[in-house]
C-alpha cells in the first residue's frame, strides 16, 4: 500500500516547530514544491509515513521533527500580568468614553427642551357690540317721505324705431353674413366665410404628416446608426496620440472644417481637457473630423465562435469556480479590517501573528482539496495574508505605520509645535 503523503499545512508546521531549534526560512508565497526543495537544501527531508522532518544523513545531529513535538514547541505563550492588566486599562478607558458621549447626548437634549417655548394660546375675549349713532346725510333732507312707485306710462303712446336699411344686417333665423356685403354705416367689409374641409382632404392631411414624420424618423435613425459604425471604426485606432494629431490637422486646416461643417471654425478645437480615448471620439464625432481626416484604423481579429453548448459549459464553470472562492475571500478580507483595528486598539504584536497563523494553518487544511487546489488562487490569498503581516509588523506604506508617525506627520501638528517652540525660547 502507498503511504498517505501530509498535507502542505501539516508541512508548514513540522518546519515552524523545526525553525524554533533550526532555522529554515520559508519564502513568502511559496508553494509546496519549492517548501520541499528548501527543505531538501537544507539537508532535511520529510517522512511522510512517520510524520517527521528528519535530517538526510545519520551523521549530522540536526534534530528530527515529529507533528506531536510540533504542537508541543508551537504552545501559545500565556499573557503575563502586565499583559492582562494593559488590556483591562483599554476596556475601562472604552467604556469611559462611551459613558461620556452618553451624558453630552443627554446633556444637549435637555438644552434643547429648555429653549423651545411652551405654546400658550391665548384666551378668547369677546368684544362688546356698540351701536353706532345714526347719522343723518344731506340727501335726507331733500328726499320726499313717501316712497316713490314705478312710473305710469301708456303702452299706446310708445313708438318703435324700425331700422332704416336692412343691407349688412344678420338674418332673423341666425348664421353668418354673406360674402361681400357691406355694412352702411361704416363701409367695413365683413370677413370671408371659411370653407369647410371634405372629409377626403382632412384625410390627405393626415397622411402627408404621417410621410413627413416617417421620413424624418428614417433619416434620424439613419444618422444614429451611420455613428455607431464610425464609432466603431475609431475604436480600432491603436493609440489615443493618433486621434489628438488628426483634431490638431483639423485645426490648422480651414478648408477641411469647410468640408466637415460647411463653414470654417471661430475658435479652435479644445485638447487640453481631452484626457481619455472616448473623449477624443466624442469630439471626431461631434465635428465629423473623421469625414475628412484619415486615420489609421487596425484589422479586426478572427476569433473562433463557439456553440450555445460551449458557451453554457463556460458561464457554468465560472459559476461553480465563483461560489467556490468568494467565500474565503470574504473570511480573509474580514481578517484584514479586524486585525488592522486590534493593532490600533493597542494589542500585542506577536500574539497577533501567532493567531493569524493559527487561523490561516486551519483554513488551509479545511479547503485544501477544494478552493487552494487552484495553485493561483492559494498565492493571492497568500499575498493578502503578508498584507495583514506587514500591518501588524507596522510595515507597507501609511496603512501599516504607526499612529504616533502618522500624527507626527500632520501639518496642522507641526504648525502647532513650531508655535509652541517659539513661545518657550
Amino acid at each position: 500500500m502507498a503511504t498517505k503523503e501530509l498535507t502542505t499545512p501539516q508541512i508548514r508546521k513540522l518546519v515552524k516547530a523545526h525553525n524554533v531549534l533550526m532555522s529554515i526560512k520559508i519564502p513568502v508565497g511559496a508553494t509546496r514544491a519549492q517548501i520541499l526543495a528548501v527543505i531538501a537544501k537544507k539537508g532535511y527531508e520529510v517522512d511522510h509515513q512517520k510524520k517527521k522532518l528528519k535530517p538526510k544523513s545519520k551523521t549530522t545531529s540536526n534534530p528530527t521533527v515529529s507533528l506531536t513535538d510540533a504542537d508541543k514547541v508551537l504552545k501559545k505563550p500565556e499573557k503575563t500580568a502586565l499583559q492582562k492588566q494593559k488590556a483591562l486599562e483599554a476596556k475601562e478607558k472604552k467604556q469611559d468614553i462611551q459613558k461620556k458621549k452618553e451624558r453630552e447626548l443627554k446633556k444637549e437634549a435637555v438644552k434643547k427642551a429648555q429653549t423651545k417655548k411652551p405654546d400658550v394660546k391665548k384666551p378668547d375675549v369677546k368684544k362688546p357690540d356698540v351701536k353706532k349713532p345714526l347719522v343723518k346725510k344731506k340727501e335726507d333732507d331733500v328726499r320726499p317721505k313717501d316712497k316713490v312707485g314705478r312710473p305710469r306710462f301708456d303702452p299706446k303712446k310708445i313708438k318703435v324705431i324700425k331700422p332704416k336699411s336692412t343691407i349688412g344686417t344678420k338674418p332673423q333665423g341666425g348664421g353668418r353674413i354673406e360674402t361681400g356685403t357691406l355694412n352702411k354705416g361704416n363701409l367695413v367689409a365683413r370677413r370671408k366665410v371659411k370653407k369647410k374641409k371634405t372629409q377626403k382632404e382632412l384625410q390627405d392631411e393626415k397622411e402627408k404628416l404621417k410621410k413627413e414624420r416617417k421620413e424624418q424618423f428614417k433619416k434620424e435613425n439613419l444618422d444614429k446608426q451611420d455613428k455607431v459604425e464610425r464609432r466603431k471604426l475609431l475604436n480600432r485606432v491603436k493609440s489615443i496620440k493618433e486621434l489628438q494629431d488628426g483634431i490638431e490637422q483639423f485645426n490648422d486646416d480651414e478648408k477641411l472644417q469647410i468640408k466637415a461643417e460647411g463653414r470654417a471654425l471661430k475658435k479652435p478645437l479644445e485638447i487640453k481637457k481631452l484626457k481619455t480615448k472616448n473623449d477624443f471620439m466624442n469630439k471626431i464625432l461631434a465635428y465629423n473630423i473623421d469625414k475628412v481626416v484619415k486615420f489609421t484604423i487596425q484589422p479586426l481579429k478572427e476569433s473562433k465562435a463557439m456553440t450555445p453548448e460551449q458557451k453554457k459549459q463556460k458561464r457554468d464553470a465560472e459559476k461553480a469556480k465563483d461560489n467556490l472562492l468568494k467565500p474565503i475571500k470574504k473570511i480573509i478580507f474580514a481578517w484584514k479590517q479586524e486585525f488592522k483595528d486590534r493593532k490600533i486598539d493597542g494589542q500585542d504584536e506577536k500574539e497577533l501573528l501567532n493567531e493569524l497563523e493559527d487561523r490561516w494553518d486551519v483554513l488551509v487544511e479545511e479547503h485544501e482539496d477544494g478552493a487552494f487546489d487552484d495553485e493561483e488562487f492559494f498565492d493571492d490569498m497568500e499575498k493578502v495574508k503578508d498584507t495583514i503581516v506587514k500591518h501588524i509588523k507596522g510595515e507597507g506604506g501609511a496603512q501599516g505605520r504607526p499612529i504616533g508617525s502618522l500624527v507626527a506627520d500632520n501639518p496642522d501638528y507641526r504648525e502647532g509645535f513650531k508655535k509652541k517652540s517659539k513661545k518657550v525660547e
